[in-house]
């Protein structure tokens, strides 16, 4: 695996919006390892529950040791109506910050 991926943080903080920091959704934090919880998200929505994928994010802030991403994140959902399945993408503000040991 990664050096990043083995990164031990002191502590971590993660906000999710929706729209551009209108409505706060979810917030999370932690320290140590706690982290690798949130490499993928999972949020209710008034179909079901829409998915995203923050492997990226986070790759991108512990390998070049960053303390702060801010910025939309597309979430996916699946949406079956009258047999047809439709793939929608709904936009979510995110804010992680990071600090190290």
């Amino acid at each position: 695996m990664s050096k990043w991926y083995k990164q031990t943080l002191r502590q971590f903080n993660l906000t999710l919006y929706r729209g551009s920091k209108n409505q706060q959704l979810a917030s999370y934090s932690g320290s140590g390892l706690a982290w690798k919880n949130y490499l993928q998200l999972t949020i209710a929505t008034e179909f079901d529950c829409a998915h995203a994928d923050l492997q990226a994010i986070w790759q991108q802030l512990l390998s070049q040791r960053q303390t702060q991403f801010c910025g939309e994140v597309i979430f996916l959902e699946s949406i079956v109506k009258w047999n047809d399945t439709m793939l929608m993408r709904w936009p979510y503000y995110l804010e992680i910050n990071v600090s190290y040991p």
